[in-house]
């Protein structure tokens, strides 16, 4: 959780800073050799994300709650 409080660099360009509170969610793939982790890819939502910042609309029916 935080608050949108710099501009962000996006391959469109900048977003100036919202003041909105967001809650990012990802997924995590790890790949393990040996015990130990090898690699990590990390998924963030991102359209929920731009949702929180009101950059986007919510889709009919979606919800940002856990």
């Amino acid at each position: 959780m935080g608050t949108h409080t710099g501009p962000l660099a996006t391959p469109n360009g900048v977003i100036p800073p919202t003041g909105r509170r967001v809650t990012l969610q990802s997924a995590s793939i790890l790949r393990f050799k040996e015990g130990l982790i090898a690699s990590e890819h990390a998924y963030p939502d991102q359209l929920d994300f731009m949702t929180q910042l009101g950059l986007m609309p919510a889709a009919p029916g979606a919800t940002s709650e856990l």
